[in-house]
């Protein structure tokens, strides 16, 4: 499934189409969980749509970094000395077949503005401007693992304010992923590669970890959405021209782990084109699993059920 295209996710839907016509015959007490599995498989592929996240987090927390790790692609430039991301705007990324709506805003606290002018006075200003357009399914609230206890307050007061307006607008408040970014670079900073077996190194990752969960949870207007752990991540990747990794300079951790977290936090209908997007295998394997049982019960039910011919379709 982490290979298909919209061809394949039609002829996916169209087989369960044909499955569930094929439970007709069959008598209510046996295709009812049958058919209300396969119901809601069919509600998945044939109303999904574009997830949307937004990232919130410092100039420099590894807000373009995260969505090249989560595309597994380079999708985003990344700002090395200067602000990158010159305003905060939806942004729609692509992958066969596959897209992801991202509002990636400008730097929390930043020294200048961005290289492009923005009409927002402020990053607030601007981040403003854009939920007003779209509300996003999940926050994602960066903090560089070196950064977590220097001036964090000041940026969660920008996050609760964001979160207010967002509520005011949609009467709906989306759930806050804290997420600790280049955990890589804690000290030993010599140790890049992660999980390690470092004491110290997991020390101060655990420690990090800590800190921001402290501080985000200590806010009783933001602590009922928050997902209940905050996650350490480590995304650098360097891409070859040909667009492909560079296996020596992959520090890749937990990414797998953040986006299983992540469509568990969507809804329903932004799920299914976020896990094949970031291929959450276990989602995946959840849907093929689903689809493997409803096939055996049916073809094992006709089998039970003397219904001449009938299995026959099915079968072939």
């Amino acid at each position: 499934m982490n290979t298909t295209n919209a061809d394949d996710v039609k002829n996916f839907a169209l087989f369960i189409e044909a499955l569930l016509n094929q439970l007709s015959p069959l008598p209510p007490w046996i295709k009812g969980k049958m058919e209300k599995d396969l119901r809601e498989v069919q509600h998945l592929i044939e109303n999904t749509r574009p997830p949307r996240f937004m990232l919130m987090g410092r100039r420099g927390s590894g807000k373009s970094t995260l969505i090249n790790a989560l595309f597994d692609a380079k999708v985003a430039e990344v700002g090395a000395v200067r602000a990158q991301t010159t305003k905060a705007e939806w942004r729609e990324y692509e992958r066969e077949g596959d897209k992801i709506e991202i509002l990636d805003t400008r730097g929390l606290q930043e020294g200048e503005k961005p290289e492009k002018t923005d009409d927002g006075s402020t990053p607030q200003d601007s981040i403003l401007k854009a939920v007003k357009e779209h509300c996003p399914d999940a926050i994602l609230f960066l903090c560089k693992a070196k950064e977590v206890d220097s001036g964090i307050q000041s940026d969660i007061d920008i996050l609760e304010e964001i979160l207010k307006n967002i509520e005011n607008i949609y009467n709906h408040k989306p759930p806050i992923i804290g997420i600790v970014t280049q955990c890589d670079e804690l000290d030993p900073p010599y140790i890049k590669k992660l999980p390690s077996e470092d004491e110290e190194k997991n020390n101060n990752i655990d420690q990090a970890v800590k800190v921001l969960q402290k501080y985000l949870s200590s806010r009783s207007y933001l602590h009922n959405h928050l997902v209940k752990e905050v996650i350490p991540t480590a995304a650098f990747v360097r891409y070859r021209q040909d667009g492909k990794q560079d296996k020596d300079l992959d520090f890749r951790w937990n990414i797998d782990y953040l986006a299983t977290l992540l469509v568990k936090e969507l809804p329903k209908d932004a799920q299914f084109s976020f896990a094949r997007l970031a291929r959450v295998r276990n989602y995946q394997k959840q849907l093929a699993d689903t689809i493997v049982k409803c096939s055996i019960l049916v073809c094992g039910s006709f089998g039970a059920i003397p219904i001449p011919g009938a299995d026959l379709p099915l079968i072939a």
